[in-house]
């Protein structure tokens, strides 16, 4: 997934917004510490009412997401990402809350329910086959 950095420049995230193929992001200071989210519609909303203010992505910066550690099941992330209002779970790492590592978003989830779900098929097929020899 993409990161936008804080300090990037209107110009730098858009570019970034425009060809992700998502409308939220993960946002991290200088060190590579999580410090937000970016959401297309606010950047557009600052845009409309700011046309010729210069925006860094830290003007638009959403402070209330939701972390997430890798540990935690399918079934929990599940239902985390059905109440984050904004779609979108951050990964951290474990102990250290600003190290992100990766995102989740409900795609993410359908994915990998689609694969487990997949995987139950193939095991079924299988043991059919070898009770049929």
């Amino acid at each position: 997934d993409l990161i936008v950095a804080s300090e990037a420049g209107h110009a730098e995230f858009l570019g970034i917004l425009a060809s992700g193929g998502h409308t939220r992001y993960p946002v991290v200071d200088a060190a590579g510490q999580l410090v937000g989210l970016i959401d297309t519609r606010d950047v557009l909303a600052h845009l409309a009412s700011h046309p010729d203010q210069p925006l860094k992505a830290r003007d638009v910066l959403l402070t209330d997401y939701t972390t997430v550690v890798p540990s935690l099941s399918l079934l929990e992330a599940a239902a985390r990402l059905d109440a984050e209002p904004h779609g979108i779970l951050l990964v951290v790492e474990a102990g250290s809350p600003g190290k992100l590592i990766g995102v989740l978003r409900r795609q993410n989830l359908v994915r990998a329910y689609h694969l487990a779900s997949q995987k139950v098929a193939e095991d079924d097929e299988a043991e059919e086959e070898r009770q049929a020899h």
